[in-house]
């Protein structure tokens, strides 16, 4: 059954001004880059998408929920910004935990829905740095993976294992923290299982790091699955991608929570999002846009075969350990804490479809 959203009572006026007065910024904005200033756009998009009085207004007129202005601090993570709690290597920076002590969830009957998938054919990149690329380019000149020999070609992890779904009939569980459990049948780490279970039966063999890195200290998360990866790496050279998954959250202050959604065969499901890392924060990654160019073209063969599967691909300034192999590292986030497990292992099994698609050179 399609999830509807709840609306709250709309500021008199409506959305009616704020939409044209997007439009019109929009526009000036476009002609603006086009005539030279790109990059000062681009610095501007990446300041407003951490705004927080700006992302409620913007997600007002997708979801209709206008916030009042007291709500200036509402901490809200947007589909783009959401991945900012993904930071790497520095303990100061990885420590961006939202979950309290307890399970005490207060999501309403009726999850509300973000980044409802409308069909697309073209791959777009939510760019939260300065750095520049070209899509075009990439597309016409594909960095290219194949299975290669006897030897493991994917390996997964979970960096942030413990993060889990909303809770239903189907699936009910022992939280750790809010949203988060030790229980591998409910957190992501399922879902990697499943992941592996669909690269295993088309022929590609897989690796999961099946470890717990976040728990019972959040903080260090990255360091401690960075050593898995490269004790892996030494052990089995003949891997070529390395597949950290996690699960987004979107979450209100007052504890509403949002779910990523699609139909893909008929069926509701989860969103997976590509998170790709690079040298923008200053630490070591010169092969980023080798892992960019994989990311995007394989963006492009999934909505080929799923228009709607995909949100659009997250380029940050972290590395999120993406430099321990190119052009084969990513991050994908399969749906937020407000889907199913249900919901997610759906997506996340049409997602290893078409990797497998790709790695194999041959479609199912």
């Amino acid at each position: 059954m399609r999830v509807r959203r709840k609306r709250a009572p709309a500021r008199r006026g409506g959305i009616g001004l704020p939409a044209l007065l997007c439009v019109l910024s929009a526009a000036a904005l476009l002609v603006y880059a086009k005539a030279g200033g790109e990059q000062e756009v681009r610095a501007l998009l990446s300041r407003l998408a951490s705004n927080p009085r700006f992302v409620l207004s913007t997600m007002a007129l997708e979801t209709g929920i206008y916030p009042d202005p007291a709500s200036a601090s509402t901490e809200v993570r947007s589909p783009f910004a959401a991945a900012a709690e993904h930071e790497d290597d520095a303990e100061s920076a990885d420590a961006t935990s939202t979950g309290e002590s307890g399970y005490a969830p207060t999501v309403p009957a009726e999850t509300p829905t973000i980044g409802d998938g409308k069909a697309t054919t073209n791959v777009t990149i939510n760019n939260a740095t300065s750095l520049s690329y070209d899509i075009g380019a990439m597309l016409a000149s594909p960095e290219t993976l194949r299975v290669q020999g006897d030897g493991p070609q994917v390996m997964i992890v979970h960096t942030h294992s413990t993060e889990s779904y909303k809770p239903d009939d189907a699936n009910r569980y022992t939280p750790s923290e809010t949203d988060r459990t030790l229980d591998t049948r409910y957190n992501v780490i399922r879902v990697g299982d499943e992941i592996a279970k669909v690269l295993e039966a088309r022929g590609v063999r897989t690796v999961h790091c099946r470890e717990i890195f976040d728990n019972p200290a959040y903080n260090g998360s990255y360091d401690r699955s960075l050593k898995a990866i490269e004790a892996q790496l030494a052990k089995t050279p003949s891997i070529q991608i390395v597949i950290d998954v996690h699960r987004d959250s979107i979450v209100k202050e007052d504890g509403t929570m949002y779910k990523t959604s699609c139909t893909v065969d008929g069926k509701r499901m989860a969103q997976v999002m590509m998170v790709v890392g690079t040298n923008a924060g200053g630490l070591k990654h010169d092969e980023w846009r080798r892992n960019l160019n994989y990311a995007v073209n394989l963006q492009s063969h999934i909505l080929a075969k799923y228009p709607t599967l995909m949100r659009p691909v997250n380029l940050r300034k972290q590395r999120f350990n993406q430099s321990a192999r190119s052009p084969g590292s990513m991050l994908i986030e399969v749906g937020s804490s407000g889907n199913t497990l249900t919901e997610a292992i759906d997506a996340a099994t049409r997602f290893a479809q078409c990797l497998a698609d790709d790695l194999t050179g041959k479609p199912a």
